[in-house]
């Protein structure tokens, strides 16, 4: 029915800050979301992906070097490649009913769960958007940038400072050979 892809009235369109926000209970939409996949299989402006949002649980070292997520609580938010990291702070903080001031938001990419990517701007907010559009839903860690550490520590990545090695020593460039 070509009617289903219409738009709404006016009327019945919920205000601009309420389209991406979750609830516990969200009234069924007037028309079914079209998700859009260009040639690569990634969404297309508009498609939204639902982030599992989990916090309050610990990481651990699972089998073939995987990191596993236990415990804690988990809320789903619908993130759209539009929306701004700073409203996606503020709908984690509203359903975990915590201040995420001091919180890292990290995720795997599909079919790595080794190495967690940090989403620290608008635009590693898209790009996790882009990169899980085939999924179409992503787990996001809402984690304390003191445990951020730890779960460094089980990923095997490198704890030392950029420019300097495993001694402390600041790296020295090789000497240029003039002939």
């Amino acid at each position: 029915d070509a009617n289903c892809l219409s738009d709404p009235p006016k009327s019945a369109a919920p205000p601009e800050d309420q389209r991406s926000r979750s609830h516990p209970c969200p009234p069924s939409p007037a028309k079914p979301k079209v998700s859009l996949r260009n040639n690569r299989g990634s969404m297309a402006e508009g498609g939204i992906v639902v982030a599992i949002c989990q916090h309050g649980g610990e990481f651990t070292p699972g089998p073939n070097g995987n990191l596993v997520y236990k415990g804690g609580e988990a809320h789903a938010v619908d993130v759209s490649r539009e929306m701004p990291l700073d409203s996606f702070k503020d709908e984690v903080s509203k359903v975990f009913h915590v201040d995420v001031t001091d919180m890292s938001f990290k995720y795997f990419l599909p079919n790595n769960n080794r190495t967690l990517i940090t989403i620290s701007c608008d635009r590693d907010l898209q790009r996790m958007v882009d990169f899980t559009a085939s999924a179409a839903q992503v787990d996001v860690f809402v984690i304390s940038k003191g445990e951020n550490r730890s779960v460094v520590t089980y990923t095997g990545a490198s704890t030392v400072k950029a420019g300097s090695n495993a001694q402390g020593d600041k790296r020295k460039k090789p000497a240029s050979k003039n002939k």
